[in-house]
C-alpha cells in the first residue's frame, strides 16, 4: 500500500467514523503466522482495531474535502492543495523581490515534475509546502501586523500535524525572522 491510499483510506474512514481507529475483526489484517501485514497502520491493541502511523493532518483535510465536496471533493483535493502551495511560494517571494521574479518561483514549481507528481495524488508533500512557505509568509507579514504573526503560530503548527519532520523548517524560522528584524531595524 503507497502513502495516498494509506492518506485516502484514512481519510475516508474519518468521514464514516468518529475515530480513526479502523475497526476489522481479528484475524483480518493479520498473516496465517499471526503477524501484522498491513502497511501504514499498526495494531497496538490487539483486538484488530488499525492505527494510522502518520500525523493525521492531511486525512482529515481529506475528510474535510469528502464531507464539504462529495466524492469529487475528495478525490480533487490533493490538486487543490497543489496549487494553493504554489500561490504560497509566489507571496512569499513577492515580499523579497519583483512581481515578475516571484511568478517565475511559482512557476518553476508548478512545472517542476516533483511537484507535478505530489499533486496528482494524496501526498503530504504539496500540503507541507503550503503551510510551511504559508506559514513563513504569515511570520513575516507578522511583523508588521501581529495578528498575522499569531496565524503563523497556527499555520506553521498545523505543519507539524502533516508531516513530523517540518519541524526542522519551523525551527529555522524565528531565527530568519529576528535576522529579518536586525537588518530593516
Amino acid at each position: 500500500c503507497s502513502d495516498p491510499g494509506v492518506y485516502l483510506g484514512t481519510g475516508w474512514w474519518l468521514t464514516e467514523s468518529p475515530s480513526p481507529l479502523i475497526a476489522t475483526a481479528p484475524g483480518v489484517v493479520e498473516a496465517s503466522d499471526g503477524s501484522f501485514t498491513m502497511s501504514g497502520f499498526y495494531d497496538d491493541s490487539g483486538n484488530g482495531d488499525l492505527s494510522p502511523q502518520f500525523p493525521q493532518g492531511l486525512p482529515v483535510l481529506l475528510a474535510i474535502a469528502r464531507a464539504l465536496g462529495g466524492v469529487g471533493g475528495f478525490f480533487t483535493a490533493p490538486v487543490v492543495l497543489g496549487g494553493a502551495a504554489l500561490l504560497a511560494v509566489y507571496l512569499l517571494a513577492s515580499l523579497v523581490v519583483s512581481r515578475w521574479w516571484s511568478l517565475l518561483a511559482a512557476v518553476s514549481l508548478a512545472v517542476n515534475l516533483v511537484h507535478v507528481h505530489f499533486s496528482r495524488d494524496a501526498y503530504t508533500e504539496p500540503l507541507t509546502v503550503l503551510l510551511l512557505i504559508g506559514g513563513a509568509w504569515l511570520l513575516l507579514v507578522g511583523l508588521e501586523r501581529p495578528a498575522m504573526a499569531t496565524a503563523a503560530g497556527f499555520v506553521l503548527g498545523a505543519a507539524l500535524c502533516v508531516r513530523i519532520d517540518a519541524l526542522i523548517a519551523v525551527s529555522v524560522l524565528p531565527v530568519v525572522a529576528v535576522h529579518v528584524i536586525l537588518v530593516n531595524g
